[in-house]
């Protein structure tokens, strides 16, 4: 709990003793708690894996042990070693076991399918290998007798975690589609992408009132259910962008239908990756950006893969309005780079990318990648004393599918 905690705790005291970031109180946290995990102090199963679930909060090493993607997928192992992908609604359980058993396997099944859309990997739910009800507002009610609870289930909540559930297995279908190893977009998936179009409709169409966002009445918990809807329909619409301009399905021209006869839905992917902004610059005016879970990282990355493809599309000056989204993001991942090492990492490749002219130097597959972030680094106003240059070799960050990197190398 504190090692989660301390990544959005704003205590003084906290910031003093880790040099005004989370990072080395995380790290301090994160080892206590995995000895203790080592030691097998906890024999309570079920306990285990809510701790495991915590302590995927740490991430601040991409190529070590110590991942948001080992400790969930431990965490999921255990999970189904003692049995909660299976149905409990006929056992002797007391019912507030049942209800705290679903939770904990929807979380774990949103973690997964966040995790491999964020890092590129394989899911390791099967959503066909498991018979576990969907979860309802009911199950966050903790006691048998909801009216005697000492603390009661906040609605709101219980709303947010609903919806996130359905909106992530259509996530989770999306990118098994179109970005896991097996699969390779051709034009005979056009049905696919009208068929997750709709259930991402029909998803939004369905969402209780107080899940609806809007700027002029900002809740919190649904901008995070909105900035997960934006990564989806960025997923999704960025599988039929073509690459480059002056690709043959590409007519040089700005069509906003996002059924056109060209499949290329570029304005749905921009009306998406301008919501992300938006949401992410009302969080900063509202002082709540740190309290975002990690995966808002993967949203800016996701909203900022789409704005540097418009500043690219054309020839001309970038739009002053584009512009002024890509420094928002970037703004919002240095403020982020203080809990999350990874949001530093994130701002480091597109300043790159955005300081590279491929038309005065070519095309940045081609030279050589960590050289030219020294370059960086080095040379025009940008630091980045955490990061480690070498995590380059092993990243999964899909730039050069949108043509910001050649497809041959210089991968991420």
């Amino acid at each position: 709990m504190l090692l989660a905690a301390s990544k959005v705790s704003k205590s003084g005291r906290l910031l003093q003793l880790s040099d005004s970031t989370t990072t080395s109180a995380s790290g301090d946290f994160y080892k206590r708690a995995k000895a203790l995990y080592d030691a097998g102090y906890e024999t309570d199963q079920v306990a285990v894996v809510q701790s495991l679930i915590l302590m995927g909060w740490y991430c601040e090493d991409p190529r070590g042990v110590g991942t948001t993607f080992y400790w969930t997928r431990i965490a999921i192992s255990v999970a189904q070693s003692i049995g909660l992908h299976r149905r409990v609604t006929g056992s002797n359980l007391p019912l507030s076991k049942k209800r705290l058993y679903k939770r904990i396997w929807w979380t774990l099944f949103t973690r997964d399918r966040a995790l491999s859309v964020a890092l590129g990997r394989p899911s390791a739910i099967n959503i066909l290998e498991f018979d576990v009800e969907p979860v309802d507002e009911t199950d966050f009610f903790e006691t048998d007798d909801s009216a005697a609870a000492q603390y009661p289930s906040n609605r709101l909540h219980a709303m947010f975690f609903v919806q996130y559930v359905e909106l992530s297995k259509i996530m989770g279908r999306i990118f098994s589609t179109y970005y896991s190893v097996s699969s390779k977009v051709v034009e005979g998936q056009s049905d696919s992408r009208q068929q997750y179009d709709s259930q991402l409709t029909a998803w939004l169409q369905q969402r209780p009132p107080e899940m609806v966002w809007q700027n002029s009445r900002h809740e919190f918990w649904a901008s995070m259910l909105h900035l997960h809807y934006g990564v989806a329909v960025c997923l999704l619409d960025r599988a039929h962008m073509p690459a480059r301009e002056g690709t043959p399905n590409n007519n040089n021209n700005n069509n906003n239908d996002r059924s056109s006869s060209n499949g290329v839905p570029r304005q749905a992917a921009y009306n998406a990756a301008n919501c992300i902004t938006d949401i992410v610059e009302t969080l900063i005016l509202c002082d709540q950006l740190n309290y975002a879970p990690p995966f808002i990282v993967y949203c800016l990355y996701s909203a900022l893969l789409v704005h540097v493809y418009e500043m690219r599309r054309t020839s001309g000056p970038a739009s002053p309005l584009v512009t002024c989204r890509v420094d928002i993001c970037l703004y919002a991942l240095r403020k982020l780079s203080g809990s999350w090492t990874v949001a530093n990492l994130i701002h480091m490749v597109f300043s790159f990318l955005l300081k590279w002219n491929p038309d005065k130097n070519g095309d940045p597959g081609w030279v050589d990648i960590q050289g030219a972030f020294s370059d960086i680094q080095s040379g025009g106003g940008f630091s980045f004393p955490d990061i480690d240059l070498n995590l380059m070799e092993t990243g999964t960050f899909d730039l050069q599918a949108m043509g910001l990197l050649h497809s041959g190398e210089g991968q991420f």
